[in-house]
């Protein structure tokens, strides 16, 4: 059986102990060490622990089951709803066992790799349990999923126990919580164990980079970026780090409670200054180091999407939008094309067709370009909808949207408002609005470029559901796109 783990239920599990106190005193600099047994100093050096010595501090450790089972009795449907998949899961825990300080109150987060960190506290003994939260059905502790005999089994642990060796120093230990089975609209609940060793943190730091669609289909030259590590690094980086002209906020993921000292960053997002490279953004990752030491590997990324650049047709209707740059900064996605005659005899794009429909939301099919100038925006649209085969049905509203940016800024969306489409079709069953002008703002009305993208059928990723059974059916529409401007007058 193969376990696919599932990060999505990960998130800080708080106990209500009075812990916090506990992360004000952590100091790693009073041992140098940044790691349990065998660990490095800040040089890189080993650490030889002196076995006569009690182990203080805050340290990391990686955690990997070896063994875990599920008891569905009493769970709501007896036998078996599947088994077990955590055995071979591997986890960061960084840990202080409560040596050394005056209130014995020990702490640990589990950090699992591109997913939240899960806090736990107690009080010291050995053994040393820690307490998570696994109160609901869903639980907030380490959560685990995997595809089980036709069932898919969660695993949430929450109560952690470990067994510490005479200097303080976690060997191995075990946790129970709840697990969870569906097959369908079927469920059973039932109780998780499992068994796990502890080692000195030898894994490395992973790096990866996205960009999010927030309108279009695909992302845009100025929708965020982000870059992301696989844990919480040591080094102060900075937005400077990328060698890249953005600006943005860092988001930041911490570990146990997000008190310092032990508040770590993950990551920016930040948002471009410059589109020159609308199609993905290529920077050299900054090497970071974990809290043992353990360096990421130098590489590059590039925040890739599916946008295609436009081509020569398209490009000539574009630059008689004035766009920026010839037509470096335009892309399109779904079905677009470039007529030398709309409805109306002029140049235009055509958006679609592209279904409509009250289930399937999501942009379909747009396009985005940067112009050059500010100040107010200027389209000239006109919407078709025909019914699909004949069969008549309503339109749903919303489905014309449009945007605009300016370089490092949050962009401006209508929210699908300005076209207003007919409340009743025409006798042939077809909609349309005939020749209309929107206008819009800018977001920063000084800058020396502007960004524009219109969508169809939504904003964001598509769904692709467009029928599901009870709604009006699906209805074509095609949006054509005559002119835009910035600035000007209409």
């Amino acid at each position: 059986m193969h376990a696919a783990f599932s990060l999505s239920n990960m998130r800080m599990a708080h106990t209500g102990r009075p812990l916090l106190a506990l992360l004000s005193v952590l100091s790693l600099a009073a041992s140098g060490v940044l790691a349990g047994c065998g660990g490095k100093t800040t040089d890189g050096t080993t650490v030889i622990i002196d076995p006569g010595k009690q182990v203080t501090g805050f340290h990391s450790y990686t955690l990997t089951i070896d063994d875990a089972s599920i008891d569905w009795t009493g769970g709501g449907g007896g036998g078996s709803w599947g088994k077990a998949g955590s055995k071979g899961y591997r986890t960061r825990i960084d840990l202080d066992n409560g040596f050394g300080n005056a209130t014995k109150k020990a702490g640990a987060a589990i950090v699992p790799s591109f997913g939240e960190p899960i806090g736990m506290g107690g009080v010291f003994a050995n053994p040393l349990v820690l307490l998570g939260d696994t109160s609901s059905s869903t639980g907030s502790g380490l959560s685990i999923s995997s595809r089980s005999d036709g069932y898919n089994v969660s695993e949430i642990y929450g109560n952690f126990t470990f067994q510490l060796d005479a200097r303080g120093v976690p060997t191995s230990g075990t946790a129970t919580g709840t697990a969870n089975s569906f097959a369908g609209d079927v469920g059973a609940m039932g109780k998780a164990s499992m068994h796990f060793t502890i080692a000195p943190d030898a894994d490395a730091p992973m790096v990866g980079a996205s960009a999010v669609a927030g309108f279009g289909a695909v992302a845009l030259p100025w929708d965020e970026r982000t870059i992301y590590f696989s844990e919480p690094y040591e080094e102060q980086l900075t937005l400077a780090t990328l060698g890249k002209g953005v600006n943005g906020s860092v988001t930041k993921t911490s570990l146990l409670w997000g008190e310092p000292p032990r508040d770590r960053d993950r990551g920016f997002t930040f948002r471009l200054q410059s589109w020159t490279d609308p199609l993905g953004l290529a920077i050299q990752a900054p090497i970071v180091h974990d809290l043992a030491g353990n360096a990421s590997a130098a590489s590059s990324l590039a925040f890739v999407t599916n946008a295609k650049p436009v081509n020569e047709l398209e490009s000539s209707v574009l630059e008689s939008f004035g766009a920026s740059g010839g037509t470096s900064l335009a892309t399109v996605w779904g079905p677009v094309a470039a007529l030398d005659a709309c409805p109306d005899g002029k140049p235009c794009f055509a958006i679609g067709p592209v279904k409509a429909s009250y289930c399937g939301r999501g942009s379909q099919a747009g396009l985005a370009v940067a112009l050059v100038g500010n100040g107010g925006v200027f389209f000239t649209v006109r919407v078709v909808a025909k019914p699909t085969l004949g069969a008549g049905g309503s339109l749903p509203s919303g489905i014309v949207n449009f945007q605009t940016a300016s370089p490092g800024a949050k962009p401006i969306a209508d929210g699908g408002t300005l076209v207003k489409m007919p409340e009743k079709p025409a006798a042939d069953g077809t909609y349309d609005t005939g020749w209309v002008t929107v206008t819009m703002t800018t977001p920063d009305g000084a800058a020396s470029e502007t960004g524009v993208a219109v969508s169809l059928g939504g904003t964001g990723p598509s769904s692709g559901d467009f029928d599901c059974g009870f709604a009006p059916p699906p209805i074509d529409v095609t949006l054509y796109v005559q002119r835009i401007m910035v600035g000007g007058v209409k």
